[in-house]
């Protein structure tokens, strides 16, 4: 079914279980817990699933709009007995009303990310953001803040997030989340 591009049980491991619980760590540990978390464009359940574990006192909402892979995501859930908490939003983001802390991880890349979101919804009042990025995040970031597609609102928020730095073990290099 493809959901994820890892395709050794190392790499899943690593690359994105572990991904997620490092950027959990970078993003405050304990001490930020949200109590609703969204992960868009969730596929195979990375980063919420993974988050839901860490933190239990989190509500969390894997936004899917890919029907296959929505009733795989909502197996896995009831599988892992999360379904208390853990809820599959069959149907595109722009349709979901933004709230909690979104998480994207690998969701689009720079400008289109930064396009999508002018697009389709307000900086201001938008929830707290958090990109899970890999090395290649400062060449993006400019991407949107040199953009004519991306309303000067969303330029500003990019420009005063917050980038925590963070390694995979093992070699599998280095990531960063941004918080915006």
């Amino acid at each position: 079914t493809n959901l994820t591009a890892a395709r050794d049980c190392k790499t899943l491991a690593v690359k994105h279980i572990l991904d997620t619980v490092l950027a959990a760590r970078a993003f405050g540990g304990e001490e930020r817990v949200p109590k609703e978390i969204v992960d868009v464009g969730s596929g195979g359940g990375i980063p919420g699933i993974p988050l839901a574990i860490l933190w239990e006192d989190s509500r969390v909402i894997l936004v899917e709009s890919r029907k296959k892979k929505a009733v795989i995501l909502e197996n896995l859930v009831r599988e892992l007995s999360l379904s208390n908490r853990v809820h599959v939003y069959a149907d595109r983001f722009e349709r979901f009303k933004p709230r909690g802390c979104i998480w994207m991880r690998g969701f689009l890349p720079g400008e289109k990310l930064g396009a999508f979101l002018s697009q389709g919804f307000s900086a201001e009042g938008f929830p707290q953001t958090v990109l899970m990025k890999g090395p290649g995040w400062e060449k993006e970031k400019q991407e949107i803040i040199l953009s004519t597609q991306i309303s000067i609102q969303w330029k500003k928020r990019f420009q005063r997030s917050k980038k925590i730095h963070y390694e995979l073990p093992e070699g599998f290099g280095s990531r960063v989340i941004i918080v915006l």
